[in-house]
């Protein structure tokens, strides 16, 4: 029932209802497998407990029904978890991962409610995190273009492993600019920053790092 998803807002709780609805399927995959994993670890008799947009849990029974509250919880899981790390309750996180970089603020331990929220550009009104969202990541792609140089919005994302050039790939990253400038260690024996040394002089190093500093 849509009272039970969205807050006041007819359009936007409809889409809600109608989105938490074709997300069902694929949370009783995912909980499946979950389960059949945890079995597999001797792990079957525990209780097992999903995030939820606002920072908080949920029972597995909750999110079956529900699973639209649990979509964006990765960034809250950021957010949220900065309070947990740190003890600070009211701050501004950035989390950085792969692909883009987001954005929010910690109020009293929890992150920010957002008024409305675009899912696929679908308006919706659910509980979730007040987030900016930008194309700068650990996987952005960085392109010499003359005497510019571009940095993002395009990401290797999960592929910096493989394509990355201190991994021994072809295209060149904002991680492999740390690298080399050695602001970043990443203990991987597959990953050696050398390669990037040899495939820009420390001059282009230099002025790409500056550059990534003031995007």
């Amino acid at each position: 029932m849509s009272h039970e998803i969205g807050s006041i807002g007819l359009l936007e709780r409809e889409n809600a209802s109608i989105l938490n609805a074709a997300t069902i399927p694929v949370i009783s995959k995912a909980i499946k497998a979950l389960r059949e994993a945890m079995k597999k670890l001797g792990l079957g008799h525990a209780k097992m407990f999903f995030a939820q947009n606002d920072g908080t849990t949920a029972s597995v029974e909750y999110i079956a029904r529900f699973p639209i509250f649990t979509l964006v919880a990765p960034i809250s899981n950021s957010i949220r978890g900065a309070y947990v790390l740190t003890g600070i309750p009211n701050a501004i996180v950035a989390d950085t991962g792969g692909t883009s970089t987001n954005i929010g603020a910690l109020v009293n331990g929890y992150p920010r409610e957002a008024l409305e929220i675009d899912i696929g550009g679908v308006r919706t009104n659910i509980r979730a995190p007040d987030v900016i969202s930008i194309g700068l990541a650990g996987g952005c792609i960085v392109k010499f273009e003359r005497e510019e140089i571009k940095i993002g919005p395009l990401s290797v994302g999960y592929k910096l492993i493989y394509e990355g050039v201190a991994w021994g790939g072809q295209t060149l990253t904002v991680t492999d600019i740390a690298l080399a400038k050695e602001v970043m260690i990443i203990e991987d024996a597959r990953c050696d920053p050398r390669r990037v040394k040899t495939m820009i002089p420390d001059e282009l190093i230099e002025k790409t790092y500056k550059k990534w500093l003031k995007c």
